[in-house]
């Protein structure tokens, strides 16, 4: 047993022996304290995320791949990270995610005042409240309710008590076993012709009763709303190319794209929130799964998705991503991409890209992703499509 030592160092500490092999984090009042605790812990530097829905849909993409993973967050992170915590529920995971939360209700180092209780509830996340008398076993019995659940845990903690002495673990416990990665389509791809069934047997998994029977699942793009089909058959002759070298773990965002997930091509493992591809295949890329890939399209990317390159580039991961550009938000209706958007966010990575100007030609979708393949660091295959 440990007394004495303050809240952050209990929790850094105890989430390394609990096995906790990824833990993002984004700087606040005791989030940073976490964070540098596991690094001691650890023995490693862990970088800093510079948005929290980056540093959550990370921390997701390990737990789906198998390993146990936490975020450390203030509250207002929170509110900014809503949709990756919700998707993350919606999808669940294999491994331990937890969300360790920390209020600032005295307003020490904040903007504003807000609690992260009426939050998780309204996200309907599971969630206890911790404080330094009990954190080490929260922290343990946290890891075992998300792991039986398949879903994420929060612990929230009060800033106004990260110096306070605190208990660890009263014994170091072995480290169990993890299941390893299924793929789970009816579970894992957020699309919309399974997101009603995903509704109901996320309601039965957090009530603790049986989930309802599995749909079947359609067949792309001959199942697809008649509205879909002509650009999911624009993206066919890329996805031909793209399952022939079929990657370990491949995760997509909300989008047509993400439909290729989906029979008979089954070529998309995970689908979240808009953007969330790339800090998906990040998180899975750091639990060892180094060739995961990232397929989004140029809306979802310009939105989010950019800035979980920026967190590859930090933690040095040489990640690959599909980018299909047709200039618009195809899903919700045609919206167009402001014209230089996705030139402006490329241009910070120049060495990465790699053109795939003809995308309806197969052999040029084989050549642009077989160089993709054949590179060392981070590579960015850019499908370009017609302009709307």
């Amino acid at each position: 047993m440990t007394v004495g030592t303050n809240l952050g160092k209990v929790v850094g500490g105890t989430l390394h022996d609990l096995g906790f092999g990824i833990v993002t984090w984004v700087p606040g009042i005791g989030a940073t304290a976490c964070a540098q605790a596991y690094e001691c812990a650890a023995g490693r530097m862990v970088p800093p995320s510079f948005h929290e829905e980056v540093a959550v849909g990370c921390g997701h993409g390990a737990a789906l791949a198998g390993t146990r993973s936490a975020v450390a967050i203030k509250t207002h992170g929170l509110l900014k990270a809503a949709n990756a915590v919700s998707d993350a529920l919606f999808c669940g995971t294999t491994a331990a995610f937890i969300l360790v939360i920390v209020d600032d209700l005295l307003g020490i180092q904040s903007d504003s005042i807000l609690a992260a209780g009426p939050l998780l509830d309204a996200l309907e996340v599971p969630w206890s409240a911790s404080s330094p008398a009990t954190i080490g076993s929260d922290l343990a019995l946290a890891a075992a309710r998300s792991e039986a659940l398949g879903l994420p845990f929060a612990l929230v903690l009060d800033a106004a008590e990260v110096s306070s002495p605190a208990v660890a673990l009263l014994f170091r416990p072995p480290l169990l076993q993890t299941p390893p990665f299924r793929r789970d389509p009816v579970r894992h791809l957020l699309v919309p012709p399974l997101i009603r069934y995903q509704r109901a047997a996320l309601s039965a998994r957090l009530a603790g009763t049986a989930p309802p029977p599995p749909p079947t699942l359609p067949r792309v793009p001959e199942q697809m709303p008649t509205v879909w089909r002509s650009a999911l058959e624009g993206y066919r002759p890329v996805f031909d190319a793209f399952v022939e070298r079929r990657p370990s773990f491949v995760a997509g965002d909300v989008g047509l794209s993400s439909c290729y997930g989906l029979p008979p091509y089954d070529a998309i493992d995970a689908v979240s929130y808009m953007g969330g591809a790339v800090p998906i295949a990040l998180g899975a890329a750091l639990s060892g799964r180094d060739d995961a890939w990232a397929v989004t399209g140029d809306f979802s990317f310009v939105a989010a998705g950019h800035l979980g390159l920026i967190e590859a580039v930090a933690r040095d991961v040489p990640l690959r991503v599909l980018l299909l550009a047709n200039g618009k938000a195809e899903t919700t209706g045609g919206q167009p991409v402001a014209w230089g958007a996705l030139e402006r966010v490329l241009a910070g990575y120049p060495e990465a890209l790699v053109p795939l100007e003809e995308p309806s030609e197969p052999r040029a979708c084989r050549e642009a992703l077989d160089e993709a393949w054949n590179r060392d660091g981070l590579s960015i295959v850019v499908a370009r499509y017609a302009a709307p």
